[in-house]
């Protein structure tokens, strides 16, 4: 017995001495197939400054961390720009694949500190598309032949810039911290997210909707690759304080433009203070001592084809009754906040889009502002009918809102401002049938 317990001990001292030898005595092995498999597919080079090879942090999978990684575009109109820099980014790759396979087999990702820039022109060309193209009359590769068989990822305080000049869009997050998990070579099959950003920015079209907001978004998604349809099973997304109902499906065709989709969008059980925390600049740190009252209604949903020249029909609803807020750190507040929007484009053009505000009110200190706001063929003939009427004490915004930056603010406009006109009639002069007063 004791001979066997002794045989069993020599065994796995062995096996163990051989887990740590492998990665080592195979290292300039493992680091050619990494580098070959990775530039021999794309446009961008992969270089990296240093490799850490280990059996045991992802065992029974070889992990190779690449110290000091860089994706960098090759020629073309983003030569030389950084697409991906990331301090550390862990491979799990299959063992046996790696020492004695004639092509490394990826079985999972993990990004440490990356900082990935996206950038997209006006005419569609994207640095982020580096695959280099399959050679005519080639088949394309099955994802059964695929050396990536991609089970789990994730990334850890990361941070994404997307620049997009077609959509005029910019977006930027930092403290990402996200996990995606699936079998990602199947044709169908659930993926399973987990995301939280510490700071996120969006401009569009020069308005900033949001900045620096903290944002959570756990999901499960049903994916059909075949037809690259994504449906949502669960859904939890929060921006701040403002929890988000999301349902539906997007399917992206192949050899396609087109983004079709089905959507629903709202905030079940959202309190007027949750809608406060969005608006750029509101989310303080002192935010959860803010007193606030109101109810939001807010829903919606997008359903049709977008692409570059048409876009699915949509409405959004938006509700605020009898809503106040106060600032702990302010002297003053803001109250009697009632609003009533719809958003409505029922067709596949923008032009046939209705803005109508038929009332929204609010007082700042003790200086009221009320009207309302209606536009319609936003595209071929912007008509709009508005009025608004009250008083806006910039001296008591100042101390009834925060603003971050800014030292001092005065000047009072009083506004009792009518206006009922169309483009048209303003661009030929037609003034008499403009109704403005």
């Amino acid at each position: 017995m004791k001979k066997l317990l002794f045989g069993i001990a020599i065994f796995l001292v062995l096996l163990i001495g051989a887990l740590i030898a492998i990665p080592y005595i195979f290292k300039d092995e493992i680091i050619a197939q990494v580098k070959a498999t990775a530039n021999e597919s794309l446009t961008a080079t992969v270089d990296f400054k240093d490799v850490d090879i280990s059996v045991f942090r992802n065992f029974p999978k070889l992990s190779v961390g690449l110290e000091g990684l860089e994706v960098t575009n090759g020629p073309g109109p983003f030569e030389g720009v950084k697409l991906i820099q990331c301090e550390r980014l862990d491979v799990a790759v299959d063992l046996w694949s790696a020492i004695f396979g004639s092509e490394v087999v990826v079985k999972g990702l993990y990004f440490q500190k990356p900082d990935i820039r996206v950038f997209v022109l006006s005419n569609g060309d994207a640095n982020y598309d580096i695959t280099k193209p399959e050679p005519a009359g080639s088949t394309a590769a099955s994802s059964e032949s695929s050396p990536i068989k991609l089970e789990r990822y994730g990334i850890s305080e990361g941070k994404i810039l997307y620049d997009d000049r077609g959509l005029d869009m910019r977006a930027y997050l930092e403290g990402l911290e996200h996990t995606g998990s699936g079998e990602f070579t199947a044709d169908l099959y659930d993926f399973v997210m987990k995301t939280a950003i510490e700071r996120l920015s969006v401009n569009y079209s020069g308005i900033q909707y949001l900045r620096n907001a903290r944002a959570d978004w756990d999901a499960t998604l049903s994916a059909d690759m075949k037809n690259m349809k994504f449906t949502f099973k669960e859904n939890d997304l929060k921006v701040n304080a403002l929890q988000v109902m999301l349902d539906g499906w997007v399917e992206m065709p192949e050899n396609s433009e087109d983004i079709r989709m089905d959507l629903t969008f709202g905030t079940p059980q959202n309190t007027f203070k949750s809608l406060l925390s969005i608006i750029p600049g509101a989310y303080t740190k002192d935010f959860e001592s803010v007193q606030a009252n109101g109810t939001v209604q807010f829903a919606g949903f997008a359903k049709g084809t977008y692409n570059d020249k048409i876009y699915p029909a949509f409405k959004l609803n938006f509700v605020v009754g009898n809503a106040d807020f106060k600032y702990p750190s302010l002297p003053l507040g803001v109250s009697s906040i009632n609003v009533d929007a719809t958003i409505n484009s029922p067709s596949s053009r923008l032009n046939d889009m209705t803005v109508n505000i038929p009332k929204f009110s609010l007082r700042i200190g003790s200086n009221p502002l009320e009207g309302y706001f209606n536009l319609k063929t936003p595209e071929s003939d912007p008509t709009v009918d508005t009025k608004i009427v009250g008083t806006l004490n910039l001296g008591e915004l100042s101390k009834a809102f925060p603003m971050e930056g800014v030292q001092e603010l005065a000047g009072i406009i009083k506004a009792n401002v009518t206006m009922k006109a169309a483009m048209s009639q303003i661009d030929q002069a037609k003034y008499d049938q403009v109704n403005m007063a």
